[in-house]
């Protein structure tokens, strides 16, 4: 007699059980079983409705994550490109080719990354299914194929009449899968603050009797800080906390502006620092740099208002300038400051391009680098004068998934 138990097993779908859809590749690399691809939504005239859009493929690069189409089916053969090739869509479950040297079964996230047709781990790209397969090497590893969540356009997340040099840095933040960690914060840190929502209000923030922090109008709605004395102080931390390394891939980014860049007028930093009780101390007073606590900031200090430097510190070491003046303030006006850990190096970021030079291995190696801390969100803002001085904050950004 047919049962119920031999009835479920044959209704399970394995490799090769779904259909797969024929899509055709632009590009001339040698495909395998497994390789990712994405469709080229690019084709053609932008003003006229062509459906081959859908069912163009190419290589997975920085800016089409969000376009994933698939993986390339297992039909025991490899495709010389250009070439129609059969590819395994999302609600497929299928063989998948992935770098990670593990996988957990059904616990391994799996992300498209860009300038790679393999699949990569959290906080490489965006996530598009999960590992199907206990297996110990990189290579092909049995998956379910979700696809990208339509709320991982980051052209879109804090759009709100910005143009795409005023919103987060695309090449950033299409590393990580937003929606997911939104619809589940167990799975790590997230912190999406844009001040144009009149209900994103800073958790924990400090103003001596003379700062002031408040909704502002700056850029349809921002966060200001004001200090109206010398030494007086305006702080905010946020709860989101980000392991600096040894954990996953990390980014934080930031839009602000400075009232004016005169000197002596005040001081202030912004990045991740050390959670700490706040009482006026993000800051040092005479204007200069952070506390002596474990932190990794843009600074700029009242000595020479018109440079942000990039700076860290371990407790108990002399502070390190990374960075110096990697970008020249002008009074007034907004620009965004970005830093993404990889997972090895952490890449700096000015106005949406990368800048400096990255703080290395080696550097992360250092005595005076905050290795393996736990720091936060933080901007420390500390007033130099007896003048009224404002920092503006239109959003900021971080996240990190919660293990590697």
């Amino acid at each position: 007699m047919f049962n119920i138990a031999q009835q479920r097993v044959q209704m399970v779908p394995g490799p090769g059980a779904a259909i797969p859809t024929v899509v055709w590749y632009e590009g001339s690399d040698l495909l395998s079983p497994g390789y990712a691809l994405c469709a080229n939504t690019d084709y053609g005239t932008a003003t006229t409705a062509d459906s081959a859009r859908t069912v163009r493929a190419e290589k997975p690069a920085s800016g089409n994550l969000a376009n994933f189409i698939g993986v390339v089916a297992d039909t025991g053969r490899t495709y010389q490109g250009p070439c129609e090739v059969p590819v395994y869509t999302p609600g497929s479950t299928c063989y998948g080719y992935t770098d990670l040297t593990a996988t957990v079964v059904s616990s391994t996230l799996l992300t498209v990354q860009a300038d790679s047709y393999y699949l990569g781990g959290v906080g490489e790209g965006l996530v598009v299914g999960v590992a199907l397969q206990t297996v110990a090497a990189a290579g092909k590893v049995l998956m379910g194929v979700y696809g990208v969540h339509p709320d991982n356009n980051f052209d879109t997340l804090l759009s709100r009449s910005r143009t795409t040099v005023q919103l987060p840095t695309k090449a950033i933040w299409e590393k990580f899968d937003i929606a997911t960690l939104r619809s589940n914060p167990q799975l790590g840190s997230l912190l999406v603050n844009d001040f144009t929502n009149q209900g994103d209000y800073p958790a924990n923030k400090f103003n001596d009797t003379s700062s002031i922090q408040y909704l502002g109008t700056a850029a349809a709605g921002s966060w200001a800080m004001t200090t109206t004395d010398d030494n007086s102080a305006c702080e905010i931390q946020w709860p989101v906390p980000i392991l600096t390394t040894g954990g996953a891939p990390w980014a934080l980014e930031v839009r602000l502006k400075c009232e004016n860049v005169t000197t002596e007028k005040a001081s202030w930093s912004v990045g991740l620092h050390e959670p700490i009780l706040l009482a006026g101390d993000l800051q040092a007073d005479a204007g200069a740099t952070p506390t002596a606590a474990n932190f990794l900031v843009f600074n700029t200090d009242a000595a020479a208002t018109t440079a942000l430097d990039t700076l860290y510190l371990l407790t108990g070491q002399s502070q390190n300038e990374h960075a110096a003046a990697i970008h020249t303030l002008v009074a007034d006006t907004f620009f965004t400051v970005g830093l993404y850990y990889n997972g090895t190096t952490i890449q700096q970021y000015v106005n949406g391009v990368a800048a400096g030079t990255s703080i290395s291995a080696s550097d992360i190696a250092a005595v005076d680098f905050p290795a393996a801390k736990i720091l936060v969100p933080s901007i420390g803002l500390k007033g130099a004068h007896g003048d009224a001085y404002t920092l503006t904050v239109d959003w900021i950004v971080a996240a990190q998934y919660a293990a590697a």
